[in-house]
């Protein structure tokens, strides 16, 4: 019975890790053929390196777009090079979506748990895979928000060891760096980073603070800062850039933002369009019903979304939310908070996850795009609810490979029931690159094929184009015949 026992123990192990390999392989199949997709990395994420690459940061007049000068660009730069090559420009976030899954296979390995099942619960939820597959920032955010938690915590456990502290710094920088909301949760971790600090003594606090100092210096975007110092007389940008996308309501804002998201993670993350229209309306209506009891119904709002006020639902990279796994992990980490003194992993991850939520939702106005936005806090408290579930999975492999069988499906449904994500995509994106690039504005992609059709014209004999704020400027910028 025993040797049953230890072969299913193995099986389980075995169908764990294949698991893990087919979810994961279909994303990095996608990353590898797919173009840019996201509107933002058109108009502003990606668009502004090449911008700057011709006119430099400071002085250059070529700005098409706010967004382009003010928000911090240490993550977005990881994509220059992939840029002038036109290839795999989504390939950072999957990269860090892979250094998600090594902390989680060493936060397994701390507390004796197999990582197959704690790894298919981040691949299976809906966010955290479609912004593995894009070229926006958020994901950047959770990593480096989450490496500066794990370095930071070897090096509370190990303080002689000096690497923990290296990493910390690179990370913490990082995280500062590739968002604006990254300035929040580093100064999280610097707070708790000058408290273990302080209790082993002043030579601990100097080199901690010596270490972060550099980290952020080097890699925390300080040139955006100073830029919008000397364009707009402000750090963080126009006065009424960030008014209008902050909260403008305090704690009551932050408690109606509390509940808005509570309300938009009801749903599997895969409904389709059709569903999607009906359920999300009835879903704002009913959360509308609660904050209005509460008397917070119009707080919090951001401004630059405040008249559109319905949540966004369906499988899609700026409509989904976290999926099932998202909703069981609530409560299974709030559940694991009562370990906290213990020191146990899956507490502390718990803890940092809900204090960078109560900081989003405080800091930031709600906006209906706004669960990807999440992922910082998501991550861990999707790995606290992982760690926790593992323990419980560890002694008994028949239901550890059913729970993973059910976590491999729902991580499949991911790309089937997507908009835009599909296999489908992957074949087209192999036949017509530029075409899935613009498809979610596809009468722009009638335009640059004019355009470009115009320039080529042997009666022009020269061609500029003007872009406007909300202007695709990417496809314009990564052309190379003719070079505009």
């Amino acid at each position: 019975m025993s040797g049953l026992r230890r072969d299913f123990r193995d099986f389980a192990s075995i169908f764990g890790w294949a698991a893990v390999a087919v979810a994961a392989g279909y994303w990095l199949a996608y990353v590898l053929i797919a173009p840019v997709t996201t509107t933002d990395s058109h108009v502003y994420n990606l668009a502004r390196l090449l911008i700057a690459e011709r006119g430099g940061l400071f002085g250059n007049s070529l700005w098409t777009n706010d967004h382009q000068i003010v928000f911090p660009w240490s993550f977005d730069a990881l994509h220059l090079a992939l840029l002038e090559i036109g290839r795999v420009e989504n390939l950072p976030s999957f990269l860090c979506l892979l250094g998600i899954g090594l902390v989680t296979v060493q936060l397994c390995r701390e507390q004796g748990t197999s990582a197959p099942p704690a790894l298919l619960f981040l691949l299976a939820s809906p966010t955290v895979v479609f912004q593995a597959s894009t070229s926006k920032n958020d994901l950047g955010t959770a990593f480096f928000a989450l490496a500066a938690f794990y370095f930071l915590r070897r090096w509370a456990e190990s303080p002689g060891a000096r690497r923990w502290l290296a990493g910390f710094a690179i990370a913490l920088g990082m995280c500062a760096g590739a968002k604006s909301t990254g300035l929040a949760i580093a100064l999280l971790l610097l707070v708790a980073g000058a408290w273990i600090g302080a209790r082993r003594g002043w030579r601990a606090i100097v080199e901690f603070g010596a270490a972060s100092a550099v980290g952020l210096l080097l890699w925390g975007s300080v040139e955006t800062y100073l830029n919008n110092r000397v364009l707009f007389g402000a750090w963080m940008g126009p006065a009424d850039f960030v008014q209008r996308h902050g909260n403008p309501d305090g704690l009551r804002g932050g408690l109606a933002n509390a509940v808005r998201y509570g309300f938009n993670s009801l749903g599997t993350g895969l409904e389709s369009e059709a569903l999607a229209r009906d359920y999300r309306g009835w879903l704002t209506a009913a959360c509308s019903r609660v904050l209005a009891g509460l008397g917070l119904d119009r707080a919090g709002f951001a401004a630059v979304t405040a008249d559109d006020t319905k949540f966004l639902l369906g499988a899609h990279e700026v409509a989904s939310n976290y999926g099932l796994v998202g909703l069981a992990a609530l409560p299974l980490a709030v559940a694991s908070l009562w370990r906290i003194r213990s020191r146990d992993a899956a507490a502390q991850l718990a803890a940092f996850g809900f204090a960078i939520l109560a900081v989003l939702c405080l800091g930031a106005g709600w906006q209906k795009f706004g669960m990807r936005l999440l992922l910082p806090a998501a991550v861990p408290i999707l790995l606290s609810a992982a760690l926790v579930t593992g323990r419980w999975l560890e002694p008994r492999p028949r239901l550890r490979t059913a729970i993973q069988a059910v976590l491999l499906l729902l991580a499949l449904a991911v790309p089937v029931c997507s908009w835009n994500r599909g296999p489908a995509y992957i074949a087209w994106a192999l036949r017509d690159r530029q075409q899935v690039a613009m498809q979610e504005r596809l009468p722009l992609f009638a335009e640059w094929k004019g355009v470009h059709a115009l320039a080529k014209s042997p009666s022009v004999q020269g061609c500029a184009v003007l872009l406007g704020p909300n202007d695709w400027a990417l496809p314009y910028l990564q052309d190379s015949d003719p070079h505009w």
